[in-house]
């Protein structure tokens, strides 16, 4: 099968431009390689021979004179190497240099398949780089292997096979390790690398093997107070469900801050897991929530967890029955109350403003469950239908909005208003309603529907209600409903204010 190599090398950078003899040499190339038959494979490398010898700015007659691949394998790769370094110490930027590396590691590639180097010796080649790169024996510009792991290992067909050589340089006793920061350092990066070797070869087996050195490893940091070390560890394997225990042992030697130090926030999935780890766990410190909030921006995660926490608490004052109203239990509802408002905080500075109001909602339910906590009257935990009946009932208006409010209520000022009002008599209810909501055309529909259906023979209600409908606004409901209602009086008083309604309705006659 014929690989074309003009994506591993630029050719318009070759000198001469398009013109140049190296591009029609290489265009030759080409074009006999896709008409060999039999010769194919020399074809192949004759042509890769030349694109390294222009890639590497040597001569072709050296490259082709080297016998072993795996020479020509570490001259491309060392030499690309070395590039990255040049840039990043001439940009700064690290993305820049790496995107560099990638055309050549792409070239490797192919040399790799075309020469059929065995998948052994690749995998020691990149395991004698790596273990120079990681005890540090390695010049400058090859330490940067490391820094282009994941292209590395996909020169490799079986990253198994290096995976194993990595896990196989471990120190056996890890006892002697526990004063040697140098040598803790190196089985820590020998766990990290080899994980993403089993990881990119899928290898449960692998994986399995390097965790099981983490956990028999992670007492040794410990004990020598490598913390940093260890935070290392726990991120570069990123598998934080299975070495839960790292957050544990961070959390008891109280080192759990480094995992918020400067540039944390940039590991793949170490904010949802230390989410995870601090919303399971009952004893954490909530100065724990306010460092993760400030150094991960998780305003929104921080909120949902504390308002999950909140309802939570909040149902289980009644999971085992009838409120007992004890202090423990008033204790749970303060509790209940600074969370939902730590919530609310949270939510806005998260831009989640309709959540933010819900939670402050809720917290404003919580602060007058409190107040009545001494009469036992309950507001907290009720069924819609059951929160209706309070709302409907309750004589302070402003605390009937805030329960409405807080179980989403619809529908529930007619209701309010025929109870206070109409049969109670509570003017100042009627009062304090105005001062927040108009009373509507449907408002006085409701209540004469109300009214018809619930109390037609109550003397009372129906001149409460003939007083009410003289304070709506709208002039032609309030003449439409004393007609249809019998209320003589009004409904004439109504048409003396307002000749015009005379002409209206022989219009509609």
């Amino acid at each position: 099968m014929f690989v074309s190599m003009k994506s591993a090398v630029d050719l318009k950078s070759l000198e001469g431009g398009e013109d140049s003899p190296e591009r029609k040499t290489l265009q030759l190339l080409e074009r006999i390689t896709r008409a060999a038959k039999k010769s194919q494979q020399l074809c192949q490398r004759v042509l890769l021979t030349l694109t390294l010898s222009l890639n590497l700015g040597c001569s072709y007659s050296v490259l082709a004179l080297e016998s072993d691949p795996v020479a020509l394998l570490g001259n491309l790769v060392g030499h690309s190497l070395a590039k990255m370094e040049a840039q990043k110490r001439a940009s700064g930027q690290r993305d820049g240099a790496r995107q560099c590396c990638s055309a050549d590691f792409a070239l490797a590639k192919k040399l790799v398949a075309v020469f059929g180097i065995p998948d052994d010796r690749v995998a020691n080649f990149l395991f004698h780089m790596a273990m120079d790169a990681i005890r540090g024996n390695a010049v400058a510009s090859k330490a940067g292997i490391l820094e282009v792991w994941d292209l590395a290992l996909e020169l490799c067909p079986d990253p198994s096979l290096l995976g194993n050589l990595l896990l196989r340089a471990r120190v056996h006793d890890l006892r002697a390790l526990s004063s040697n920061p140098k040598a803790l350092s190196v089985e820590v990066e020998l766990c990290v690398r080899a994980h993403s070797c089993f990881l990119e070869a899928c290898s449960m087996e692998g994986i399995s093997r390097v965790l099981h050195r983490c956990h028999r490893l992670t007492p040794c940091l410990v004990a020598g107070r490598h913390f940093s070390l260890l935070v290392s560890l726990l991120t570069g394997m990123a598998r934080y469900s299975e070495m839960a225990y790292v957050f544990d042992l961070l959390l008891q030697n109280h080192h759990f801050e480094l995992l918020f130090q400067r540039g944390m926030d940039k590991v793949p999935y170490l904010r949802v897991a230390l989410l995870d780890y601090l919303k399971h766990r009952a004893s954490t410190d909530p100065d724990l929530y306010s460092m993760l909030t400030l150094n991960f921006n998780m305003h929104r995660e921080i909120a949902e967890s504390l308002e999950l926490t909140a309802l939570t608490k909040m149902k289980k004052l009644v999971t085992d029955g009838p409120m007992a109203w004890s202090p423990q239990e008033q204790r749970a509802l303060e509790t209940v109350l600074q969370d939902l408002a730590d919530a609310a905080e949270s939510y806005v500075k998260a831009e989640c403003l309709l959540r933010a109001q819900s939670c402050g909602r809720k917290a404003q339910l919580v602060a007058l469950q409190l107040r009545y906590f001494a009469s036992q009257l309950v507001l907290i935990n009720l069924e819609p239908s059951a929160a209706m009946t309070q709302v409907a009932r309750h004589p302070n208006f402003f605390e009937a909005h805030i329960v409405a409010e807080a179980y989403g209520l619809q529908g529930w000022h007619s209701a309010a208003l025929f109870s206070r009002v109409l049969l109670d008599g509570d003017w100042g209810y009627l009062a304090d309603f105005c001062s927040v909501c108009e009373l509507t055309s449907q408002h006085a529909h409701e209540l004469a529907l109300r009214y018809q259906n619930e109390a037609a023979g109550n003397a009372k209600c129906r001149d409460a209600l003939e007083k009410l409908l003289e304070r709506l606004p709208c002039v032609l409901s309030r003449l439409q409903l004393a007609q249809k209602l019998g209320f003589a009086r009004l409904a004439s008083q109504t048409l003396e204010a307002h000749p015009y309604l005379r002409d209206y309705l022989d219009q509609r006659t």
